[in-house]
């Protein structure tokens, strides 16, 4: 019995493929943004770095529009094989906040792969102006509310407000 089930096992492992490692092929890395800007010159970076440990080459594909949009839907409608990849910016998880729809489900058809870098948000102004922290800078408004605009998102659009 035992000879039978190693027969067995030997003929099945027969009709088998055997699969190659992976990546066989060049790898495909979208960037929905212009070629210049913080993302691409990134991408290019972290592209050279591929190449080198896998072995095959890692292309950087710009495909800028719609804030992200455009370059974010061709690789959630790409073959999943991870061979087409998106390197993108948070401004990717807000899209469903600001847009009535989208092509492409954020959370079904993309999958995080790992944080490539963190950047700080900075709060900058006129050197002119009166204040020097985020604290004076709330304030502002309140003692000078006709001079003071704001933009705050909604669904599809965004609302400027007075602040009062």
């Amino acid at each position: 019995m035992r000879c039978l089930t190693v027969i067995l096992a030997v003929l099945l492992s027969l009709g088998v493929p055997a699969r190659a490692d992976y990546p066989e092929r060049p790898i495909r890395l979208v960037v929905p943004f212009p070629p210049g800007g913080v993302t691409d010159v990134v991408a290019r970076l972290m592209a050279d770095r591929l190449t080198a440990e896998l072995g095959q080459q890692v292309v950087v594909d710009n495909k800028a529009g719609a804030g992200g949009v455009i370059g974010t839907e061709i690789v959630a409608k790409a073959a999943p094989d991870g061979y087409t990849l998106l390197l993108t910016t948070p401004s990717h998880t807000i899209h469903p906040a600001f847009r009535a729809s989208l092509p492409y489900d954020t959370e079904k058809d993309l999958q995080p792969v790992s944080v490539v870098g963190r950047v700080p948000m900075l709060l900058v102004s006129h050197p002119s102006q009166p204040f020097t922290t985020s604290r004076a800078s709330s304030r502002r408004p309140r003692r000078t509310p006709a001079s003071s605009t704001s933009v705050r998102p909604a669904p599809a659009r965004c609302r400027t407000s007075r602040w009062n």
